[in-house]
């Protein structure tokens, strides 16, 4: 289910999301993505909380390539930064690119059990 969540997410976004423990927890969960629901760039507009959202970041490599990474994160307004969690730590996010909100919880429909 994860593998197939992994792949559903990464062809709808056009990203390659890492074996994070956060995001295989959503997967996992299930998603329902929200319609019309885009990537907002960071230099257009932040998140108004400090609710964790899907955050789009650019790596940048010792021998100067670039590649972008999707990672479980949070905008801390007071510090002006991005964070992500690390194990019982938070690491701060160099080169955000966009987020999304995260998308809704997965929900049993009732009439699809009968």
């Amino acid at each position: 289910m994860i593998d197939h969540g992994m792949s559903l997410i990464n062809d709808t976004l056009h990203v390659n999301i890492p074996d994070d423990p956060k995001v295989n927890k959503i997967i996992y969960n299930g998603v329902e993505f929200v319609p019309g629901q885009q990537w907002i760039p960071c230099s257009e507009r932040l998140p108004e909380t400090q609710d964790d959202v899907l955050l789009t970041e650019e790596i940048r490599m010792a021998d100067k390539s670039k590649y972008m990474n999707v990672v479980y994160a949070y905008y801390n307004k007071r510090n002006k930064e991005w964070l992500t969690d690390i194990g019982d730590w938070a690491e701060t996010v160099l080169y955000p690119v966009a987020w999304m909100p995260l998308p809704n919880p997965w929900k049993e429909d009732k009439d699809e059990r009968r």
